[in-house]
């Protein structure tokens, strides 16, 4: 998995590297001092990006309140450290249950005090163990990777079009080059986003069919329903609805 990982940071990476070449060499024709800062702001960007990838729930520092609970074996990690943290309850407008941290060969696991306070024991033990497959299998470096990366590469497609659009104007003709081929770019940021919420779906359901091999399947659907409105109270009304197909669908598939 640690090498699928690096894969990917790797390519995305490269692509960003050869994006921010392409469109430094697009602007420097334009102003030299937009460019040069255009160019830092886009590789602190990527750096950004890189590190979130690499260590996509930051340091544990942040908990510095943590309470420890227990150590235990769970189905998808040996030597678990569980602890409780107040650090995402003060923010009203996040919802972030629980994060997880490999240091070393040990996982520590930090829940929310106000999740810990309000689910039983059944709800807690699901989610620790769906988090913790989550982290192992990069689950968070994939989903982010599957739509930037191809975004990136459509915007080198783009450059290199605006770059020579005399050429194809004078080729192809004004209504293939100003608006068919537009047109084209945006059906195919469309079509990305719609491929990616359907991996991230695929994904879920990746993780929810791991579940159901460890716990009764009426018991998941419940966590499903429980964790998808709970997530859902944190987001805008008008999402609600995707956010319902998206549980019955989770629900279904795992009832098959």
């Amino acid at each position: 998995m640690k090498r699928t990982k690096l894969l990917l940071i790797s390519t995305f990476v490269l692509i960003s590297v050869v994006t921010i070449i392409n469109i430094t060499m697009l602007l420097v024709e334009i102003n030299i001092i937009l460019t040069m800062l255009t160019a830092l702001l886009l590789f602190y960007l990527a750096f950004l990006m890189v590190k979130k990838m690499m260590n996509p729930n930051g340091k544990l520092d942040k908990h510095k309140k943590m309470k420890f609970l227990m150590k235990v074996e769970k189905p998808y990690g040996k030597n678990v450290e569980i602890y409780c943290s107040d650090y995402y309850d003060q923010y009203e407008s996040i919802y972030k249950p629980i994060e997880i941290f490999g240091v070393g060969n040990q996982t520590k696991v930090v829940i929310s005090e106000k999740y810990h306070k309000n689910h039983d024991s059944s709800s807690i033990d699901m989610l620790i163990d769906r988090e913790i497959l989550k982290h192992n299998s990069g689950y968070q470096s994939k989903s982010f990777s599957f739509l930037v990366t191809p975004i990136l590469i459509i915007v080198n497609i783009m450059i290199f079009f605006i770059k020579n659009i005399s050429i194809y104007r004078s080729t192809w003709g004004t209504l293939i080059t100003d608006f068919l081929i537009p047109f084209g770019f945006l059906i195919s940021y469309i079509s990305i986003l719609l491929l990616w919420n359907k991996y991230h779906s695929y994904l879920d359901q990746y993780l929810d069919s791991k579940l159901i091999m460890y716990y009764d399947v009426e018991d998941v659907c419940k966590f499903i329903e429980e964790t998808e409105k709970e997530e859902g109270g944190y987001e805008k009304e008008k999402y609600s609805s995707f956010n319902k197909m998206h549980m019955l669908k989770r629900i279904n598939k795992i009832k098959k």
